[in-house]
């Protein structure tokens, strides 16, 4: 997997796979971007939380029929260092379904 990630100016960069599938990402006004993509941190926490997602509700199709499943969703909240590098000191995660859906399934899915 390749994944490319080009500077289109200021703080703005345009990322995408070899699939030509393509996110803007971009620092805030307050450090020299624009707010016109998200930030790099940000799309960190949703990768995260997709991959996770994906293989979660491709775990529990194994045992629930879709409709048994009304909602999903997750929640990862990170807390960055407060100094640059701003990296991530922790990162929790939440995972949220709805439905007809036994929990020991969901617990055994995660």
């Amino acid at each position: 997997m390749l994944v490319e990630t080009n500077w289109q100016g200021k703080m703005a960069f345009t990322a995408g796979g070899d699939d030509g599938i393509t996110f803007n990402m971009d620092a805030s006004a307050d450090v020299g971007g624009q707010g016109k993509g998200v930030t790099p941190m940000t799309a960190l926490l949703g990768a995260l939380s997709g991959c996770m997602s994906m293989d979660i509700t491709a775990m529990l199709r194994k045992y629930v029929e879709n409709n048994q499943i009304t909602n999903m969703r997750m929640e990862a909240d990170g807390t960055q260092n407060e100094q640059h590098p701003r990296f991530f000191t922790d990162v929790a995660i939440t995972f949220y379904v709805e439905g007809d859906v036994p929990g020991k399934r969901v617990w055994s899915a995660m």
